[in-house]
C-alpha cells in the first residue's frame, strides 16, 4: 500500500536532463554513456539513450540531480521501445527504501517550486 502512493510522484521534465549511465554485468561497469532522464519517481525512471541494451541481462547505475539533490540509482532494465535516434527504457529500481523516499521527496519539492 505504501509503495502504490509512492509511485503516484512521478515527474516527467520539461527538457529532460543529462544522466551519466553505467552499464553493468556480474557487478562490474562493462560501459559508461550519456542518456536523458525522461522521468523519475521513487521506484524507477525513464530513461533515452542512444545505445541499444538487452532488457533483463544488465544492470544500471545512472547518476542524476533534483533541484540541488545529486542521486544515484541503480536498478533493472524492464522494458524498452525504440524511436528514432535510439531507445526508451523503463528501469526498476532496486529496493532501497532510503532512496525512495529522497526521490519523493525531492520530486514533491520541484513540484512545490514550479
Amino acid at each position: 500500500m505504501f509503495q502504490d502512493r509512492m509511485e503516484s510522484y512521478r515527474y516527467s521534465f520539461g527538457k529532460p536532463p543529462e544522466i551519466r549511465l553505467e552499464i553493468q554485468r556480474e557487478n562490474e561497469v562493462q560501459r559508461r554513456i550519456f542518456g536523458l532522464l525522461l522521468d523519475v519517481s521513487p521506484g524507477g525512471a525513464k530513461i533515452f539513450s542512444e545505445h541499444e541494451f538487452p532488457v533483463g541481462a544488465v544492470a544500471v547505475k545512472f547518476f542524476f540531480k533534483i533541484n540541488h539533490e545529486n542521486i544515484a540509482a541503480s536498478g533493472e532494465l524492464v522494458w524498452k521501445s525504440a524511436i528514432p535516434n535510439g531507445w526508451v527504457y523503463g528501469v526498476e529500481y532496486f529496493a532501497d527504501s532510503a532512496k525512495e523516499m529522497l526521490i519523493a521527496e525531492e520530486i514533491k519539492a520541484r513540484i512545490a517550486i514550479i
